[in-house]
């Protein structure tokens, strides 16, 4: 059975940020530079959060240059193996 899972581009996007700048983007600077805590960032990038604010999508946007904030998720296929019961 496939499932689809939303997952965040955000450390990918803050990645092509450093190499467009050729030095380290931190998650102090985009804390800094949104107003968003380095702890929500942190969250986001590694897929912990349920829920974010429209206002927090938009300000990631515009710090990692994107034009929508749909760019900032990713839609991807996960593969549930179906396994017969009571096997582990």
């Amino acid at each position: 059975m496939d499932q689809k899972k939303v997952r965040w581009r955000a450390k990918q996007l803050r990645l092509q940020r450093a190499a467009q700048l050729g030095r380290d983007v931190t998650l102090e600077e985009v804390s800094r530079s949104t107003g968003i805590s380095m702890a929500t960032i942190s969250n986001i990038e590694n897929n912990k959060v349920r829920g974010v604010e429209f206002s927090t999508l938009e300000r990631l946007a515009a710090f990692y240059g994107v034009g929508s904030i749909c760019e900032l998720l990713e839609l991807s296929e996960v593969t549930m193996e179906k396994r017969a019961p009571g096997l582990v």
